[in-house]
């Protein structure tokens, strides 16, 4: 992915699991569960934007709805 900016105006570098501002350290997973993240959901995530997931399979097969957001330096859910 190129061109990813992170709302403090740092530099987003990529990781082997995702990618990380070098200025605020905010790390975003390229990955929420079973779900990959797109590129469109990484740069809404580096914005503080909600992320909704409907009808994810749990581990224990049970269907849930999630919300995820990025908070100072780490994802919430």
């Amino acid at each position: 992915m190129n061109n990813i900016i992170c709302e403090c105006g740092g530099d987003v570098v990529k990781l082997p699991d995702g990618y990380q501002c070098l200025k605020c350290q905010l790390k975003v997973l390229n990955k929420f569960m079973y779900c990959k993240l797109s590129n469109e959901q990484i740069q809404a995530l580096f914005f503080k934007e909600e992320l909704e997931f409907n009808d994810i399979v749990s581990k224990n097969g049970y269907k849930i709805n999630v919300k995820i957001y990025a908070n100072n330096r780490e994802l919430c859910i």
